[in-house]
């Protein structure tokens, strides 16, 4: 199955070697700003490259002070890419998304549904690159039943959300997070968030990503 690269995002870290430059190889992180601090060239823009474009861009940057530079990148944490659980589970936490996630783990991961879960409404929310959001449900009871087969989709790190929006989608600016009653599940752009059963008050569930 073919992958989209990985993008460099901020609190990633890097590791930059110079084949036979020990001295301008580093560790570094990508800033808040999205760039990394190289000796010999200061501040390098990071953050939404590949491993293999930044490399390009160091190598074509060093090349003014390094004869025919050897250049390494290697992204040795990926802190940019995560799953927040929060609400009706059995902990808040949050999962680094080193590896493709469904629905069903990230709730395991989290200590499962509390008792006050409504385990029929997970609304899954992604963070679009224009800071809107787009919301698409998830019904954990009908897929158990073997009434909703194919909708705890693969998610992975890079791919589109979990299948196209349902008639809960709706749009938010960046500054303005849906609160829903219930658990949330989400990444650092993509929050999946499921109801309260209507037994009590509802308890607002959030992400601030």
């Amino acid at each position: 199955m073919d992958r989209p690269t990985y993008k460099i995002g901020v609190t990633d870290v890097l590791q930059i070697v110079v084949w036979k430059n020990e001295d301008i190889s580093v560790r570094v992180p990508v800033r808040p700003d999205g760039k990394i601090s190289v000796p010999l060239l200061d501040d390098v823009q990071a953050e939404g490259l590949t491993p293999v474009e930044l490399k390009e861009v160091l190598t074509r940057e060093l090349g003014e002070y390094v004869t025919a530079p050897d250049v390494a990148v290697i992204v040795t944490e990926m802190n940019s890419q995560f799953v927040s659980l929060v609400g009706e589970v059995g902990r808040n936490t949050q999962i680094p998304l080193t590896k493709d996630l469904r629905v069903l783990e990230a709730i395991a991961a989290a200590g499962g549904f509390n008792t006050f879960a409504d385990k029929g409404d997970i609304r899954i929310v992604r963070r679009r690159a224009d800071g809107s959001e787009a919301e698409y449900a998830f019904d954990y009871d009908a897929y158990i039943a073997g009434r909703a087969p194919g909708t705890e989709t693969t998610r992975s790190r890079f791919d589109p959300p979990f299948g196209p929006p349902t008639t809960r989608t709706s749009t938010r600016s960046r500054n303005r997070a849906p609160v829903s009653s219930g658990p949330v599940i989400s990444t650092s752009f993509t929050r999946i968030r499921w109801s309260r059963r209507s037994s009590g008050p509802s308890k607002a569930g959030r992400l601030t990503a």
